[in-house]
């Protein structure tokens, strides 16, 4: 239970910290370029940075394997995530373009602006050491899957190619050399958040200690991604309109299914399995990707649907919609598994 009250200590703060940034957008305080810049600031610098600093104070190589059965779970959610988010969207009769953003809105959660906060309240040795593991399939993920969720359907099935600014289709022509077009293909998944993971397992892998004073400077300046976090989703339900979403019925079967009942069930099975087998998996590991599995949709969505223009409404208000639920869900969800 104290685990469950630091969860909604946290949730509480979150959601004081949204409202702040929505009333700040309202008052005219903050402006769409103070959010947008506010956007980049924290997926480029501040966790990054949080990421990085936190991961690497007193790990060792050996905590290090200990926690590397979280990629393998992380796996085993997205498995889940996208065998029952493809079922859903039969059932519900979603048809081409908005079957595949409402798979990818509840594929990918927002793990990066309220896990991680989540993760490092409960867990302040391992929680940044939890995130960056967890970041190396995630990250993956989303710039295959997740883009392909995102793309736009021609009336002959196939995906459509994204077009710039003037209406006019991106040039992807195939560059003749295999590296180049290796790298192209790749260079979208470079983000800072990856470049600071895969720092910090090197520094950790080669026993190297960062200084102290070097540290809590990066620590200090990392740590305001948490509730700039928070202020930035607060600013979006200000400026974006987002309501009608609320009459889409798959807004709450995804919410049910993905932000309840999927959690529950993901640690029943992480718990009970392994039992079976004569051995017992880390509960803090558990714990951490249940939250991960019960998180609202990734912000990335958006910029995904805007960049192919493909009915970015829709991603926005799927991200406001279960941002909101999340402050119910995850208090319960945390209630039930605490």
């Amino acid at each position: 239970m104290e685990q469950f009250g630091i969860v909604l200590n946290q949730l509480i703060g979150m959601g004081v910290m949204m409202l702040i940034g929505y009333i700040c957008v309202r008052t005219n305080v903050l402006g769409e370029k103070a959010i947008d810049g506010l956007c980049s600031f924290i997926l480029k610098v501040g966790i990054p940075l949080i990421v990085f600093a936190t991961a690497v104070s007193g790990t060792t190589r050996h905590d290090l394997i200990e926690s590397g059965q979280i990629i393998v779970l992380d796996l085993v959610m997205y498995v889940l995530l996208i065998g029952l988010f493809t079922v859903l969207t039969g059932v519900m009769g979603l048809k081409a373009e908005c079957g595949r953003l409402f798979r990818g809105s509840f594929v990918f959660g927002n793990v990066g602006f309220m896990g991680l906060p989540l993760f490092m309240a409960l867990y302040p040795d391992r929680g940044a050491l939890y995130f960056a593991l967890c970041s190396l399939v995630d990250q993956t993920m989303m710039w295959t899957y997740g883009v392909w969720t995102s793309k736009r359907i021609g009336e002959d099935g196939r995906t459509v190619a994204a077009t710039d600014e003037g209406g006019r289709e991106s040039d992807h022509r195939e560059h003749p050399m295999l590296v180049v077009r290796m790298a192209r293909r790749l260079r979208p998944m470079l983000s800072p958040a990856l470049v600071a993971v895969a720092a910090a397992l090197v520094v950790i892998i080669s026993g190297v200690r960062l200084p102290a004073d070097m540290l809590a400077p990066l620590k200090a300046i990392g740590s305001t991604a948490s509730p700039l976090s928070m202020v930035y989703l607060g600013g979006l339900f200000a400026l974006r309109d987002w309501m009608g979403i609320l009459r889409k019925p798959e807004l709450y079967v995804g919410i049910v299914a993905k932000m309840l009942v999927l959690p529950i069930v993901l640690y029943m099975l992480c718990m009970g399995i392994p039992l079976l087998f004569g051995f017992a998996l880390d509960p803090d590991i558990v714990h951490t990707i249940t939250l991960a599995c019960g998180m609202p949709t990734m912000v990335a969505m958006v910029m995904f649907a805007e960049r192919e223009h493909n009915h970015p409404e829709y991603a926005i208000g799927m991200v406001m919609g279960t941002t909101i639920a999340s402050l119910f869900t995850l208090s319960v969800v945390s209630y039930l598994v605490f």
